[in-house]
């Protein structure tokens, strides 16, 4: 589990919007230049608050980090449910699935690359960013196995690829990885592709 960096909520209505300005800055700043920009100094003055304030919800920068993390998260999470929800069901032909699952988890990827970056980049920095990326990167990984219905390895082992590739594209570039994706279309291509071998190679019993 990861260690735990509590976030106390305010209960007053004033005091719950001026937390949610923080919370909103300190995302501004994360996207904006990553964890080096997200400081207790920064989020105070650009919201208005006192450090007194700030330190009343959570303990100092590492919990800052934390509770702006969860809160660019929520957006994430979202988009996960909108698209998750409209894949089809384990019926549907497998082809159909696979076209589905691809483009679910590149329009995930590709909706929220400024958040996404800066995820990714402070989970070489932060032990607690990387334990809670760890999860996340579980949690999608068995959400995409499950909507590829190919079976527990099948699918987990296709799911992983898919997560990999993204994670990659959205840091450096779709055609970092692969000089025969030049755009997102091509990489979303070569991604079916590449899915659609493995579960042909399980189909035929390789």
């Amino acid at each position: 589990m990861t260690e735990l960096r509590e976030v106390r909520e305010p209960q007053q209505q004033r005091t719950r919007a001026a937390w949610q300005r923080a919370l909103e800055v300190g995302a501004e700043l994360f996207v904006e230049g990553g964890l080096d920009a997200l400081t207790v100094t920064e989020v105070c003055r650009r919201a208005g608050m006192s450090a007194p304030s700030l330190y009343a919800r959570v303990d100092g920068r590492d919990g800052l980090i934390a509770a702006v993390y969860e809160h660019v998260m929520v957006r994430i999470l979202d988009t996960d449910r909108e698209l998750m929800g409209a894949l089809p069901p384990p019926d549907a032909p497998r082809d159909e699935r696979i076209a589905a699952v691809v483009a679910a988890a590149s329009e995930q990827f590709s909706r929220n690359a400024d958040v996404l970056r800066p995820i990714i980049a402070a989970s070489l920095q932060d032990a607690w960013v990387h334990r809670r990326g760890v999860e996340e990167a579980r949690r999608v990984i068995d959400a995409l196995s499950q909507g590829l219905a190919l079976g527990d390895e099948a699918g987990r082992d296709i799911a992983t690829m898919l997560f990999a590739e993204l994670v990659m594209s959205t840091m450096y570039g779709v055609d970092f990885a692969s000089p025969y994706s030049p755009d997102d279309a091509e990489l979303r291509a070569r991604l079916v592709r590449m899915a659609t071998a493995r579960a042909d190679a399980v189909d035929a019993g390789a």
